[in-house]
């Protein structure tokens, strides 16, 4: 059962049957309580909510407590405007969750990177094992971690975890818009399926940089730059080759913020999608990872030096 907890300013909240030909029956006022209250309202499969009407005093908390996690609760103006109600309106009953969850989020594979799978004895890839349980079964065997599921895809353990309070979604640019005006959500949707069901918070990034940075753009007004550079530490070598497009390029924004438009429309088509975002880490400048980092080592021993590259392409 899905539970959505709200404290309330001074008020009353009626809880109305909108789209039903039955028309809500009004309760007779209780009488003020000496402090502030919780109440509960259950909402049927069928949408009809108990109690219909509730009156709630300032500093009272109200827990709804849905049939399912896909239900939402939305403020109409009157009955009978359900096709109006739009998951993103500004609905302090059915909004995201509030600013700056807190929690423990695992973090999720890219989409050019292999899942994980549990299964027993050896990996079906022949490969060896991530890691090994140290738990023995009750046959004698153990349980190993194989990186053999689908790319892209979360454990299905790491979504029921209980101890977690989500999951941090890292997609690939060059994913979702694999050309100018193609879009492929498949992979997010099935992880936010997958947040819902299982009761979960989920962060989101869009990663360009290597394997992210799609290659259409350079044919539709990027200019590609050519880098090479490594992880943190490089000892040695200058690390890999790489070409990525100059974020500050008028052409480059407007691609990447049509992406993030699209992006936005998807996550808020869905009001139980939507409630269950708690953040997005909008960048549009990556190296290896979606954090905010660009190729900036110039070596003597090296080629190329990346911050001279930055500097005859304009960047500021």
């Amino acid at each position: 059962m899905a539970v959505g907890r709200r404290i309330l300013a001074l008020g009353s909240i009626v809880a109305v049957l909108a789209c039903a030909s039955v028309p809500p029956t009004a309760s007779p006022p209780a009488p003020a309580p000496a402090g502030p209250r919780e109440h509960v309202v259950r909402m049927g499969t069928d949408g009809s909510f108990q109690p219909e009407v509730l009156p709630i005093r300032a500093g009272d908390t109200v827990v709804w407590k849905l049939a399912s996690r896909r239900d939402s609760v939305v403020r109409l103006t009157q009955p009978g405007q359900c096709a109006s109600a739009v998951p993103w309106d500004d609905n302090v009953l059915a909004a995201p969750v509030g600013f700056a969850p807190s929690g423990i989020f695992a973090t999720g594979p890219y989409g050019h990177e292999r899942g994980f799978e549990v299964t027993r004895g050896k990996c079906r890839n022949d490969r060896p094992p991530e890691v090994v349980s140290p738990r023995v079964r009750p046959d004698g065997g153990r349980d190993v971690l194989c990186e053999t599921a689908p790319k892209g895809v979360t454990m299905a353990e790491t979504w029921q975890d209980p101890a977690l309070t989500g999951v941090h979604i890292r997609l690939l640019w060059s994913d979702i818009q694999p050309a100018r005006d193609t879009w492929d959500f498949a992979l997010l949707t099935r992880e936010l399926d997958l947040a819902v069901e299982n009761g979960k918070l989920y962060t989101l990034s869009v990663k360009a940089g290597t394997h992210g940075t799609p290659e259409w753009i350079f044919s539709a007004g990027v200019t590609p730059l050519k880098f090479v550079d490594g992880p943190t530490t490089l000892d040695e070598g200058c690390g890999r080759p790489m070409t990525l497009g100059n974020p500050t390029e008028r052409a480059y924004e407007e691609h990447y913020n049509r992406m993030l438009e699209e992006l936005s429309g998807l996550v808020r088509s869905r009001a139980d999608w939507y409630r269950a975002l708690a953040y997005v880490r909008p960048n549009g400048a990556n190296l290896f990872s979606s954090e905010a980092r660009l190729p900036n080592r110039c070596l003597e021993r090296c080629e190329v030096c990346n911050t001279r590259v930055w500097a005859d392409a304009g960047y500021r």
